[in-house]
């Protein structure tokens, strides 16, 4: 592998452009990762909710309820509403 010097006076870009151009890709890469961080949230709460209405419809509905009251902050009331609201039948 050859490494090339590169002379002062071959550099075509002004130190602004190489700011923007770095910048750029850092947005690039910021964008990126937060919509993979914005996916895998998605992915935790959608799994969280397949967990507390398995648990409801098996007929668990403590431990359901447990769960939802473990990650999301709402009082026992709230919780065992929301839970009857989305499971329960009709």
């Amino acid at each position: 592998m050859k490494i090339r010097i590169i002379e002062e006076n071959e550099i075509n870009f002004t130190p602004a452009e190489i700011t923007r151009h770095i910048n750029d890709q850092l947005n690039d890469a910021e964008c990126y990762y937060m919509s993979e961080e914005k996916k895998m949230g998605t992915r935790f709460i959608n799994s969280i909710h397949d967990g507390m209405r398995a648990l409801w419809l098996r007929g668990e509905k403590i431990k359901a309820i447990k769960l939802m009251r473990t990650i999301f902050p709402v009082g026992l009331k709230e919780a065992k509403d929301y839970l009857e609201s989305m499971y329960d039948e009709k």
